[in-house]
């Protein structure tokens, strides 16, 4: 992917589809986003109320494949080396919701698309469709696809 190439060997922080926050060095990637990190950890952030501190799970090698990422991020070293990641606290990201098929407004089953429904308070729905619910419509209520 060669959005990600001047990533290549730095360190950055992926997030996954299930919410899991990843910290290593990007030592390749390709066009549908699958990564290899090297020296890799999980940050696990406990919640507030959690007297456990926060855990860094070392990983070492590891593989995300592109369907799970989410986010891709630079990390700021000088800035991540002076945290004490065992004293941050803070409430879990959610992971995002697939569905292997979606109806559209012709009724008929559509294979092989993802599909990220959420209702909002007031009342409208964001429905994303495509590769990694990466096209999102804005729909009110009873607005059909």
């Amino acid at each position: 992917m060669s959005g990600l190439n001047p990533y290549l060997q730095k360190k950055v922080c992926v997030i996954t589809a299930d919410g899991r926050t990843l910290v290593g060095n990007l030592a390749a990637c390709d066009n549908q986003t699958n990564l290899i990190m090297q020296s890799t950890v999980e940050r696990v952030i406990r919640d507030p109320d959690d007297e456990e501190p926060s855990i860094e799970v070392p990983l070492g090698l590891y593989i995300v494949r592109g369907e799970n990422v989410c986010v891709v991020g630079l990390v700021d070293e000088p800035l991540d080396d002076s945290i004490d990641w065992t004293k941050v606290k803070g409430a879990m990201i959610g992971g995002t919701k697939h569905s292997p098929t979606w109806i559209g407004n012709t009724g008929r089953e559509h294979v092989g698309w993802q599909t990220l429904d959420e209702t909002h308070q007031d009342g409208h729905r964001t429905r994303g469709s495509g590769r990694g619910a990466n096209a999102a419509l804005l729909l009110r209520s009873g607005a059909m696809l």
